[in-house]
């Protein structure tokens, strides 16, 4: 995971997440209730090299649909309790039987099928001791429950990354500038998941708190020379700039572009305070590990 030339060995495909999970895409509601069957050869073409597939998040839905089965799956949580339940998704009283309500749940029913096959059909799992297993036996899960959780951070990995080289990169060179000018750098890698409507409660990352926080904060005496850095990574991202606009903090905000985790943890090793979730309490993610690791405050809703 936190390898900064992950790019030399990671391909990028065009399937992953539940949008891409689709039926046909046509006006006929017959023709509609049959699965796309350009998705399924799609990943069947990208997984055939493969003999081994290790997966979170969609990869059981995926490698299910592609009549494969998961070597490992490592979940981390959502991909397990919340992905293996349907939720009709209500729209509107206008628009409650269109089209585009009738597709929407029609693809969802489809993949939590395909998700809850597919970890079934698991071959090994490699979770916590707080519940996964039992979510797992209740599906199915006939496999090898491995009570331990896949590193986020491999220490050897990270020890070897000189961090001077890595932030030899222009955007660094943006936040070692940015370091200069202020008394305080906030840095947040945390996605941007808080006002789009599909978001479940438990989704949602608090990205919106923070923003109305630091923005108290910042426009005050204290900390008018105090600055946020974010990431744009997430589906909320341009709300999360209109935010920002509304409250007038624009010139205190600085984005950087959707980085590798090298490159993250790098920037975040220069940071005074990193902010993560203020909207769950039992979130506890890459974003929080790398700023603990690099020896920084963590401000986090618990």
């Amino acid at each position: 995971y936190f390898d900064a030339n992950m790019d030399a060995f990671c391909k990028e495909v065009e399937w992953g997440d539940f949008s891409t999970f689709t039926w046909r895409n046509t006006p006929k509601l017959k023709e509609m209730l049959r699965l796309d069957p350009g998705i399924k050869s799609k990943v069947q073409s990208d997984l055939s090299p493969f003999d081994v597939l290790i997966g979170c998040g969609a990869a059981p839905a995926f490698v299910n649909l592609a009549d494969r089965n998961l070597s490992a799956f490592c979940p981390y949580g959502e991909d397990l309790y919340g992905s293996t339940k349907y939720r009709f998704k209500k729209f509107t009283s206008d628009t409650f039987f269109s089209r585009a309500s009738i597709k929407y749940n029609l693809d969802h029913l489809a993949f939590v099928k395909c998700q809850r096959r597919g970890i079934k059909q698991s071959l090994n799992i490699f979770g916590n001791q707080f519940g996964m297993k039992e979510v797992a036996l209740k599906l199915g899960f006939a496999g090898k429950y491995e009570n331990d959780l896949l590193p986020l951070i491999y220490r050897p990995a990270f020890e070897r990354y000189n961090f001077e080289t890595l932030l030899k990169v222009d955007v660094a060179h943006r936040i070692l500038n940015l370091k200069k000018d202020c008394s305080l750098l906030i840095v947040s890698a945390t996605r941007h998941c808080w006002h789009s409507d599909h978001l479940n409660w438990y989704d949602k990352k608090g990205n919106d708190i923070l923003l109305k926080g630091f923005a108290s904060f910042a426009l005050s005496d204290v900390g008018k020379r105090s600055a946020l850095v974010l990431f744009e990574y997430g589906p909320d991202v341009a709300a999360s700039k209109r935010l920002i606009s509304e409250l007038g903090i624009g010139n205190k905000v600085t984005w950087l572009p959707f980085s590798n985790p090298a490159e993250v943890g790098a920037i975040i090793s220069l940071s005074d305070i990193v902010a993560g979730d203020f909207n769950v309490g039992w979130h506890f993610n890459s974003n929080i590990i790398m700023g603990l690791v690099s020896g920084k405050p963590v401000l986090q809703y618990r």
